[in-house]
């Protein structure tokens, strides 16, 4: 007990100064968080210590006048209160959230490696307990999502993926166990309750158990059973506490009664395949196996047909309702959700090799592994995650911290293959095996920093948030109480990114934020930009109560997309100097970096 306290302490240590070091200066000293979704997180926990009612998740701010109501849930939000409850005897409420947003990142990367290495037990050889927690510190975008100062819900929802694959291989090994059936349905209720996101995970360990019914039938079918009645408990639960009297309300991008009907539907289809198969269990071998795979895809199938009549747009994925193309040309410039793993030159190749190389390594392995040992539960479980993740990976580059967890049970089993008491290498016990793993972290990502040093990086690459050319802080303290233009509050128009941080760090309004469901305004900002009439869109603006427009010249020119038939737009006007009717450029100081502001005259 002693000595694994003692490595737990060892290890949060590494991960603190990892998460830390990793941030820039101004973010470890509590002046900025990293990333736009951070300041309305921790906006959401300040409103909730200031008497917002739980449901009442409504920022009166954004989207002015009428307010925006955002997709996310309450347990990130619960995870960062704990921390500025901890913090409350030492510091005020804002102090409490600079230090749950310094704190609670690394706190779960911590959790996140502590599930992971739990999740390789089985698999590994426990004399290299510390195999684990190597690789998945060597995962860049693992450790990126969890440095200091980013407070928003991927660690979270990692971590519920990390334990919930160590009670599915845990499940596929003793399928009779309970323990392991129920912690897997309770982890992903609150892995799907955290977000919707998580539908993605459920249906590889649907997907998987339903593979292994069919192979295997036994207790294989009690398990699928137990844990997707645990699922269907536990978002129930979960929608009563996050909707309370709203439940009934439908969304896909949010928790609703939709994902409680896809819980259902899935603990049905078990009782109907398992029971069915059970009942006349007659043929063995070949035969059985053909007869739970008819049975088991006829009933996914019969609850596929059942989800698609009651819920159809279920099938267009979360984002299924966002069609205005004002907010779908913003989403297709958003970083995490480009292609930038698919290697489609040799600058793409080096970023796939250094955030995923490793893993497309222990990948190849496991397929071998798979064929050859006839297609063990955990490992089948594996690669089917693996492909399933490096494959979305490649589409939309957010989702390779899942490949990034993968990687630490995968890295445990192969170093348990490649030592003496394995079938593999047959290396001795320590040295060899400290190079084998050296090597299989190092050469992949060393490769690709070699391509990406050979080849150049774009000529313009796309302003994002993180710019410094569109420093947010530095607009929030011109604008803030203290600033040049006096208390407010004032109603300001600008690129989405910029609201957040005005909502937080000022008593300001704004139209746009960077979330889909805020369309109106950002389809208001898009109108005034784009605006070929100056007179009618300032008339526009002043009607929905605007008082300041800022202007980052290259991140708007990015978004905005130009007038079809060549005329000049207002964006255009303003960055030209035009003398506009109703407008007055403010003199700004050196630290905006080239963003500009106007006012709205009254009365003009």
């Amino acid at each position: 007990m002693g000595r694994t306290l003692l490595r737990v302490v060892v290890l949060a240590a590494v991960v603190a100064a990892t998460a830390t070091l990793l941030s820039p200066p101004d973010v470890r000293a509590g002046d900025r968080f990293l990333d736009t979704d951070d300041y309305t997180r921790l906006l959401r926990v300040r409103e909730l210590v200031e008497g917002r009612g739980w449901f009442d998740t409504t920022e009166r701010r954004a989207n002015w006048p009428d307010g925006d109501t955002l997709h996310w849930t309450r347990p990130m939000d619960l995870v960062l209160l704990a921390a500025v409850a901890v913090a409350a005897p030492f510091t005020d409420l804002q102090g409490g959230l600079r230090v749950a947003g310094a704190v609670v990142p690394p706190l779960l990367l911590l959790g996140i490696i502590l599930a992971g290495t739990w999740a390789a037990k089985p698999l590994g050889d426990p004399r290299l307990w510390w195999a684990v927690p190597l690789v998945l510190l060597a995962q860049p975008a693992l450790v990126f999502y969890a440095r200091v100062g980013r407070a928003d819900h991927h660690t979270l929802i990692l971590l519920c993926f990390a334990v919930a694959l160590g009670f599915a291989l845990r499940g596929s090994r003793e399928p009779g166990s309970r323990r392991w059936a129920w912690g897997l349905g309770l982890v992903c209720a609150l892995g799907l309750w955290t977000s919707t996101e998580f539908l993605l995970p459920l249906a590889v360990f649907l997907g998987t158990g339903l593979l292994e019914w069919i192979r295997r039938g036994g207790l294989q079918g009690r398990f699928q059973r137990r844990w997707t009645l645990a699922l269907t408990l536990g978002v129930a639960a979960a929608l009563v506490l996050e909707r309370g009297p709203g439940w009934r309300a439908t969304s896909y991008d949010r928790l609703s009664w939709v994902h409680l009907l896809v819980a259902g539907l899935a603990f049905g289809v078990w009782v109907v395949a398992d029971g069915t198969a059970r009942a006349g269990a007659s043929a063995d071998g070949a035969g059985a196996e053909r007869r739970r795979a008819a049975i088991g895809v006829g009933a996914a199938t019969g609850a596929g047909l059942l989800l698609w009549l009651v819920a159809p747009a279920f099938f267009g994925g979360p984002m299924v309702e966002v069609t205005d193309p004002v907010v779908r040309r913003w989403l297709s410039q958003v970083p995490e959700l480009q292609p930038r793993l698919f290697p489609a030159d040799l600058r793409r190749m080096g970023f796939l090799l250094v955030q995923a190389g490793v893993a497309l390594v222990l990948a190849g392995w496991l397929a071998l592994r798979v064929r050859r040992t006839g297609g063990e539960g955990a490992l089948v479980l594996l690669l089917v995650a693996m492909v399933v993740f490096l494959g979305v990976a490649l589409l939309q580059v957010r989702w390779v911290t899942y490949v990034g967890v993968l990687t630490g049970p995968v890295a445990a089993a192969f170093l348990a293959w490649a030592g003496p008491s394995g079938d593999g290498l047959g290396a001795p016990p320590l040295a060899p095996r400290l190079l084998a793993l050296g090597g299989l972290l190092l050469a992949p990502f060393v490769a690709g920093v070699v391509l990406l040093a050979s080849t150049p990086a774009p000529a313009t690459p796309s302003p994002t948030s993180t710019d410094r050319r569109c420093d947010g802080e530095a607009v929030a303290d011109f604008l803030g109480p203290r600033g040049a233009l006096g208390p407010g509050p004032w109603t300001v128009a600008a690129h989405m990114d910029l609201g957040p941080v005005l909502l937080y760090r000022t008593p300001h309004r704004v139209l746009a934020t960077p979330y889909h469901r805020n369309r109106e305004g950002i389809r208001a900002v898009h109108d005034l930009f784009t605006a070929t009439d100056p007179g009618a869109a300032v008339a526009r603006a002043r009607q929905r109560g605007v008082d300041l427009i800022v202007v980052c010249p290259g991140r708007d020119r990015a978004w905005v997309a130009p007038d079809g038939q060549g005329r000049r737009i207002l964006l255009d006007r303003l960055l030209d100097g035009d003398a506009l009717p109703g407008l007055r450029e403010l003199a700004v100081p050196e630290t905006l970096g080239g963003q500009r502001v106007w006012s709205l005259e009254e009365g003009a």
